[in-house]
């Protein structure tokens, strides 16, 4: 079974383009922390920074809602792709191909400042490809997502 589930920030905002297709897709790339002290009790702290790639309706919600800093849960595939790059060399791309998508931070740009006097809380918002494969097609929107 080749499934994967993170949890992390964006360090910058999402690439969406366009295929020659029609069909939109989304980039971008989360980090993980794993946080532990050291024999001698010092605070060691390891990030590790995973590529995630957003295929059809989802790349509307990624576009809209998802913004460098923006804390999210993925889950997905790995996939690992070989290509050449402009210098002629092979390189390999490990990939997650998400299939869901759970904004983990509060809206932001007025839509949910924090300003009603209300203590700040995270709203989880949820966005799932359903079926359909990596070419935007066959896709349905869980649309769980209260904005």
């Amino acid at each position: 079974m080749n499934v994967i589930l993170l949890i992390g920030n964006l360090g910058r905002d999402p690439e969406i383009r366009t295929t020659n297709n029609g069909s939109k897709v989304a980039s971008f790339s989360i980090a993980t922390s794993e946080r532990w002290k050291n024999k001698d009790g010092e605070k060691q702290e390891k990030t590790t920074w995973h590529n995630c790639v957003v295929w059809g309706p989802l790349t509307n919600v990624v576009e809209g809602y998802v913004h460098k800093g923006s804390k999210v849960a993925v889950q997905g595939r790995m996939e690992v792709r070989k290509f050449t790059n402009k210098d002629g060399e092979e390189k390999t791309a490990h990939e997650v191909i998400v299939s869901s998508l759970e904004l983990l931070t509060p809206k932001r740009d007025g839509h949910d400042d924090g300003d009603d006097g209300e203590e700040e809380r995270p709203r989880r918002r949820r966005a799932t490809v359903k079926a359909g494969g990596d070419d935007g097609g066959g896709y349905e929107l869980d649309d769980d997502i209260p904005f």
